[in-house]
């Protein structure tokens, strides 16, 4: 039995195997953060902008069932919803953005873009402070 074993993880040390690499990581983050300021966010001062949606659908035309929670607009092609606890999502936004500073920063790469979304969130959030007081 020990025989086994041992010709057994014998075999297994061999094997080569796969992590998750900085390199890997690093280009997850970039698709993930593309595929949020293309669907998920309008990053800009305007009203409503640097908000990240909490879910977002294509209307019921197209075969799927999205009829179960947000602003369901059947006569559109999409419908979105941000729901009432946006600042939370908004915390959650510039918390990442401040890491993505950090790491940039930290690399010597350019860091205008994503100060200027720093910027945009924390004006959003005050925006929402301000109507939340009146």
């Amino acid at each position: 039995m020990k025989q086994k074993l041992l010709i057994l993880l014998m075999l297994f040390i061999g094997l080569k195997t796969f992590g998750q690499t900085s390199t890997v990581n690093k280009q997850k983050y970039w698709d993930y953060r593309d595929r949020l300021k293309k669907w998920f966010i309008n990053v800009s001062a305007d009203r409503g902008g640097s908000q990240p949606m909490q879910t977002r659908g294509m209307s019921r035309f197209d075969g799927r069932d999205y009829t179960t929670g947000g602003n369901h607009f059947p006569h559109k092609t999409s419908w979105m919803n941000w729901g009432d606890n946006v600042t939370m999502h908004i915390g959650y936004y510039i918390a990442t953005l401040a890491m993505e500073y950090k790491l940039l920063k930290k690399n010597g790469q350019d860091t205008k873009a994503t100060l200027k979304e720093i910027c945009y969130a924390l004006n959003a959030l005050n925006r929402l402070d301000d109507r939340s007081d009146a």
